[in-house]
This record gives structure tokens, C-alpha cells and sequence, in this order.
């Protein structure tokens, strides 16, 4: 970084080397968020599967006597 900001000579290239490095940080930050909302929603759904497990089983003992 050090590198790039020391090559950049006028004001916009810092705004150009400043936008990029907001992208880059953004598109990490996304990358993780989608990565946890991911694994959360996998973790919902598993729950929600074996509740309806359960009561599929609890009618089907109700209907069995």
C-alpha cells in the first residue's frame, strides 16, 4: 500500500487508489457476511426441518392410537 500511495502523484490518483482499496475492503466484508448468513441459514433450516419431523411424527402416533 505504501508502494501505491507513494507512486500516486496528484489528487486523483489517491481518490483512484482510495476507491479501490473501498472495493477491496467491501467486497471482503461481503464475502464473510455471505459466508455467515450462510451457515446461520443452513443452521435455520436444519431446525426447521426436524420440527416438522417431530410433528409429522407426533400425528402420525396420534392417527396410529
Amino acid at each position: 500500500m505504501v508502494f501505491l500511495m507513494r507512486k500516486a502523484q496528484s489528487s486523483i490518483e489517491y481518490l483512484i487508489l482510495l476507491g479501490v482499496i473501498i472495493i477491496i475492503v467491501v467486497i471482503i466484508v461481503n464475502i464473510i457476511i455471505s459466508s455467515f448468513i450462510k451457515s446461520s441459514g443452513n443452521k435455520t433450516v436444519n431446525y426447521a426441518i426436524e420440527e416438522v419431523n417431530k410433528g409429522i411424527s407426533k400425528a402420525a402416533n396420534i392417527s396410529n392410537g
